[in-house]
């Protein structure tokens, strides 16, 4: 009974919902707002910012898919038609927004309650959690040295 209702109504709004998706189209952003974009993220990728901890291997390859984006804009592409620019334009997109957003994740603010040895007051601890991995990483590291200096001697 079920399936009799669900299914004529299933029916109906994918034949109305067809030509919605079919008019859809991407149309390519203009030059002047892509610049516009282009200047925030550029400001947003100094420290403090919310892309701050961006790799300097990711900020050069976000600068370096943005211009390649400017250039397809511009019709100073290598791709000959609008249909492979608009690839173009949306695989630098693509690699552009993976790097930002990891980014955006590693500026991120995390705040912990933490109590000092021997103390009974607790403190606020606001770092980034890309600070958080350095820091994480670092003891790591201490403590693999510390471990192999303090090896008797002839121990694996």
């Amino acid at each position: 009974m079920i399936i009799r209702c669900v299914l004529p109504t299933f029916a109906l709004a994918l034949l109305l919902a067809g030509p919605t998706f079919a008019k859809t189209k991407i149309e390519f952003a203009d030059h002047a707002a892509f610049q516009t974009q282009k200047a925030k993220i550029e400001a947003e990728m100094i420290k403090g910012g919310e892309y701050g901890e961006i790799s300097t291997e990711g900020r050069a390859a976000v600068l370096s898919h943005l211009e390649a984006i400017g250039h397809a804009l511009g019709g100073n592409s290598g791709a000959g038609s609008a249909a492979e620019r608009q690839v173009e334009i949306y695989n630098h997109q693509s690699a552009v927004n993976q790097i930002l957003t990891q980014a955006a994740e590693d500026s991120r603010v995390v705040c912990t309650r933490q109590r000092k040895t021997g103390s009974k007051f607790a403190t606020n601890r606001c770092i980034t959690v890309a600070e958080q991995r350095r820091e994480r990483e670092g003891a790591r590291d201490w403590a693999r040295t510390v471990n192999r200096t303090m090896r008797p001697e002839g121990s694996p």
